[in-house]
């Protein structure tokens, strides 16, 4: 490797994707009805420092994605660098829609960050990043395209989804009105750890050579319902595990045991990440 490849592996592109994340922050700031620097830098609103936190997290893990596949020739790479972010860029403010629309629907999300819901700040935290670790996946590797990455893009948000209400259902808490009316935060942390657990196990899926649509969707359908139950199946074993004599609901809604959360949200990550390298 000659010494300009490692400046512009080490340099360029991450400059380049500041630029992409100071261009979406301004958009954003554009956007949200409040200042949010004020609220973060002046107000210290740690649901504002979530949401933008996972926009800064998601985005470098997309773009990340696109570098993987680098070619002999730097204008190439840079053209397709651009490529790829605009497209990363105008996925990322899809997902704020989705957040609003279809998974926290019952409050105004913009309102709810502002007065400073760390619960609905965890959930955006969540779905940007588990975004961007889906779409590093849909770009890492050849064959596939922007079209492709558009696709696996939809599908990992139509599964973000799925596994939002299914984790409501599975747990018969009222997880929404938990996080949206009430902002409790164990709850927001609880779905924000299985919400990126699945988007390490859907990156596994879909990352490599792109092979065709059937062998792409037909691994992508297998991973999501075989890592659904294996990381709701290891959720329940780490609570008989580690804390046997305590319910894991009282915890969640009458006790906002923060602290059992984060530790719960982290086994999961954790066994999403073996299962990822182990296939």
């Amino acid at each position: 490797m000659d010494f300009w490849n490692i400046v512009l592996q080490m340099a360029v592109y991450p400059l380049l994707g500041m630029l992409v994340v100071w261009f979406v922050k301004l958009v954003d700031d554009k956007r949200a009805p409040f200042d949010e620097d004020k609220a973060m830098l002046l107000e210290s609103n740690l649901a504002v420092g979530l949401r933008k936190s996972g926009i800064c997290l998601g985005l470098f893990l997309a773009l990340a994605g696109i570098l993987s596949g680098k070619s002999p020739k730097i204008l190439v790479d840079l053209w397709n660098f651009l490529q790829g972010a605009i497209m990363i860029v105008v996925l990322l403010f899809v997902t704020f829609e989705i957040n609003k629309r279809i998974i926290l629907r019952k409050v105004n999300n913009d309102e709810a960050v502002a007065k400073g819901n760390v619960a609905v700040g965890a959930v955006e935290f969540s779905t940007l990043v588990g975004t961007g670790i889906i779409m590093n996946g849909a770009f890492t590797g050849e064959g596939g395209g922007l079209w492709a990455a558009g696709v696996f893009f939809a599908l990992g948000q139509i599964a973000l989804v799925i596994v939002f209400y299914l984790e409501a259902a599975i747990s018969r808490r009222n997880i929404q009105e938990e996080i949206e009316i009430k902002g409790n935060i164990a709850e927001g942390v609880d779905v924000a750890g299985i919400l990126i657990a699945i988007s390490i196990i859907l990156r596994a899926s879909i990352i490599g050579p792109f092979t065709g649509w059937i062998p792409g969707l037909q691994g992508f359908g297998i991973y999501l319902a075989l890592g659904l139950l294996a990381l709701f199946v290891f959720k329940v074993l780490a609570r008989k595990i580690f804390m046997p004599r305590v319910s894991y609901a009282d915890e969640m809604d009458k006790q906002r045991n923060e602290a059992v959360a984060v530790f719960v949200a982290c086994i999961e990550i954790s066994v999403a990440i073996f299962i990822a390298n182990s296939m």
